[in-house]
């Protein structure tokens, strides 16, 4: 095997697919069009490319390292992509079942991927009737779900893995043992502060509510946080962002393309698109507006400085290290940028009009915001390794252990006919989690070394340009232990919640 070949080819392929996804994402195109893409690079993922990628790995020196951890890169990346082709004809069938689902409510259609801003907006006994037939609607696509988990479990044990889960989880860094032990330890370290600040704002939001009676639908107002849009507004977004780059040093470059254009099938969600990095990275804002919108720009504005500053010959030498199936460096910088709003200083900085006060009670909302996120990330992951390796569970176990995670992370009642939707966030969930680990080290880092308003040090911006120019080379436990802040601690981030919902 030629390897230069394969890297300028395994680039050619993510560039092809980074730039299918912004065209769809942002309205431009009707489908993704994935299975052409996968056709024109099939040569990349086949037995036989895997194979010659296993011997190259194992013929090169261990002196070789940043030769070594890239090769390795390339045959995660290629192992999980052999399965998704694997899923094909499946895979798309299941994206057009979803695609097609629309919740009639008041006259609208309202398609699945725009739900969740409009339900959250609804008056209570509206928001719970409109979920009840969300589910319903989802219900339809369920034997598509479970035949495409059986393909993708099939597929990995080809490979020689045990299951999909494995697969997954040795490719993105993102160990079973280690992840079962941090969830189960996050929502014990934070059951009592997050149930007393939701007590908080459930008295201060629904004054007839208790805690015990909270289900489905208080959660998607929750999550809005709709009383705060106001403040976290999109007039204030773009000024938020641009100067706290300007005073980290950080300029807004021309190779971020902002895509701000209203159209009409254009996804509701803020996403970064590192289509040919550093060269073009696209960010497009979210078709809806709030306080949760506000929040998922700014990640994903963080997401995209540290695909914008990679080395150029890193890129060119090494793709595997920008297109990385380890999302947790990139997430990490997302998080980092994202969670400046826990910090009253940086809100009463950035957002016009607003006194002390007000700035307190923001950050606290949004260290709620976190401490459920945090949460639901660990359900997520503790479900996601049940689900993927569950050979023969039934659905109604499958629900039962749905119901039982979600209620006990979110203290909100869920509807058991979602045990499906979403199944590939399972296995995300533990990057994002040792992303937001990292992030909260890294700011802890700034912070003694730069000053609790580290985002206005010029030489914090450079030691972030100096990080980011690495793109995902290291991985998140690498670049801790090199920065200095010592292993990544998910009891620091559980202390982080912690003080945070209480107000330190």
């Amino acid at each position: 095997m030629n390897i230069r070949e394969y890297r300028y080819q395994f680039a050619s392929f993510n560039f092809s697919f980074e730039l299918a996804r912004y065209r769809y994402h942002v309205g431009l195109q009707s489908e993704l069009n994935s299975a052409e893409i996968y056709a024109r690079h099939s040569d990349l993922f086949t037995p036989v490319a895997l194979a010659d990628l296993k011997s190259a790995l194992d013929q090169t020196p261990s002196n070789f390292e940043t030769e070594r951890v890239g090769l390795q890169k390339l045959l995660d990346a290629a192992q999980l992509r052999y399965v998704e082709m694997q899923g094909g004809e499946l895979t798309k069938e299941l994206s057009q079942c979803e695609s097609s689902i629309q919740i009639e409510w008041k006259g609208e259609k309202i398609p699945l991927e725009g739900f969740a801003v409009r339900f959250a907006r609804e008056l209570g006994n509206q928001r719970r009737e409109l979920a009840v037939r969300r589910a319903d609607s989802i219900s339809i696509c369920n034997e598509l779900r479970i035949n495409t988990l059986g393909l993708f479990r099939e597929a990995a044990r080809t490979l020689g893995f045990n299951s999909y889960s494995e697969l997954e989880a040795g490719a993105t860094n993102n160990m079973l043992d280690r992840t079962d032990h941090a969830a189960h330890s996050l929502l014990d370290q934070t059951e009592s502060a997050y149930r007393s600040a939701l007590a908080k704002i459930i008295a201060r939001e629904f004054s007839v509510v208790q805690l015990k009676d909270l289900d489905f639908a208080h959660l998607a107002f929750l999550e809005a946080m709709p009383w705060r849009d106001n403040f976290l507004s999109e007039k204030n977004l773009h000024r938020s962002d641009t100067e706290t780059m300007k005073g980290l040093g950080v300029s807004r470059q021309s190779n971020i393309h902002l895509d701000f254009e209203p159209r009409p099938s254009r996804k509701p969600t803020a996403a970064c698109f590192p289509v040919n990095p550093p060269e073009d990275i696209r960010l497009a804002a979210s078709a809806q507006r709030g306080a949760v919108n506000f929040l998922a720009f700014l990640r994903q504005a963080g997401r995209a400085q540290h695909y914008a500053w990679c080395s150029k010959d890193l890129a060119k030498s090494h793709p595997e290290f920008v297109y990385s199936p380890d999302l947790a460096t990139s997430e990490g910088y997302g998080y980092l940028v994202s969670y400046l709003t826990l910090d009253p200083k940086w809100l009463l900085e950035f957002l016009p009009d607003i006194d002390g006060v007000q700035a307190v009670g923001i950050s606290q909302d949004i260290a709620v915001h976190l401490a459920l996120h945090v949460r639901r990330l660990c359900a997520d992951a503790l479900y996601g390794m049940r689900l993927h390796n569950a050979d023969r569970l039934a659905p109604e176990q499958l629900q039962s252990a749905y119901i039982a995670l979600y209620e006990r992370s979110t203290s909100f009642c869920t509807l058991p006919g979602l045990f499906l939707l979403n199944f590939q966030d399972g296995l995300q969930a533990a990057g994002k989690l040792r992303a937001l680990a990292f992030s909260f080290g890294l700011r802890e880092y700034l912070r003694v070394r730069y000053g609790h308003r580290w985002w206005t040090s010029r030489r914090a911006g450079d030691e972030l340009i100096d990080l980011w120019n690495t793109a995902s080379r290291y991985s998140v436990e690498e670049l801790a232990r090199q920065i200095g802040f010592g292993e990544l601690s998910f009891d620091l981030l559980a202390d982080v919640v912690i003080k945070a919902l209480n107000g330190a």
